[in-house]
């Protein structure tokens, strides 16, 4: 078992101090269950490794819960290619073209327009999208803020839909291969310090008592890009 895997347990314990819990931990080593007791994951035809799930286009992963409006992903994948856009997590029951994405060498939340940070083919990237109750949806690539975004159209929002992560919608184009090392799921939104703190042993957040650190807001201006053919 992974040290993270044991430090994630004891920060249930831990996050009665934190305005957020891990709720789902998924460590994807050999096995789509949730360390905490939660629902499997549900596979779209990918395989199981030692650590972590191999999927070709649109054999991604599927979270059968309703994450609401307020919460934190994080994980850490790579893409085998990329090109225009490259669907990382969907929000609409795989019914939309809304959702985050892989646009080129970066990250971009369709149809806002605009990327931020920056995406290379087959290296591990972490990724941790945090969406506040407000509608704020914070980027974090490799636990730097790279955006700020204002979701006034509610696109990430999770409300009545499942979390859909490497699948087009409708089975698209849009998506590529690769692989994801761990997913886990809090309850609400991560602040920029404790989101830091998942990058230390364990990489799970401490209470946020303990944080002092801030997350400022930057805008991302608006544009609008074409659906390919």
């Amino acid at each position: 078992m992974k040290l993270r895997q044991v430090l994630a347990v004891l920060a249930l314990f831990a996050a009665v101090d934190s305005h957020a819990t891990l709720i789902h931990q998924y460590e994807l080593n050999g096995s789509l269950k949730d360390q905490l007791g939660g629902p499997d994951l549900v596979a779209n035809g990918g395989s199981l490794k030692a650590q972590g799930y191999a999927f070709q286009p649109n054999q991604g992963l599927q979270l059968r819960e309703d994450l609401g409006a307020d919460y934190t992903i994080d994980m850490v994948f790579h893409l085998d290619t990329l090109g225009n856009w490259r669907k990382i997590v969907d929000f609409s029951d795989l019914k939309k073209d809304i959702g985050f994405y892989a646009s080129g060498s970066a990250f971009s939340l369709y149809d806002y327009g605009g990327s931020a940070g920056r995406i290379a083919a087959k290296q591990d990237v972490r990724l941790t999208l945090s969406r506040t109750a407000d509608a704020i949806l914070n980027v974090y690539q490799d636990g730097k803020l790279v955006v700020a975004l204002n979701d006034s159209k509610h696109y990430a929002d999770f409300t009545g839909h499942y979390a859909n992560f490497f699948r087009d919608d409708n089975n698209g184009g849009e998506a590529t291969a690769g692989a994801v090392d761990f997913i886990h799921v809090y309850d609400n939104a991560l602040n920029a310090a404790e989101v830091q703190q998942l990058l230390q042993a364990g990489q799970v957040a401490e209470p946020a008592s303990a944080l002092l650190l801030l997350c400022g807001i930057g805008m991302l201006g608006i544009a609008r890009r074409r659906r390919l053919a």
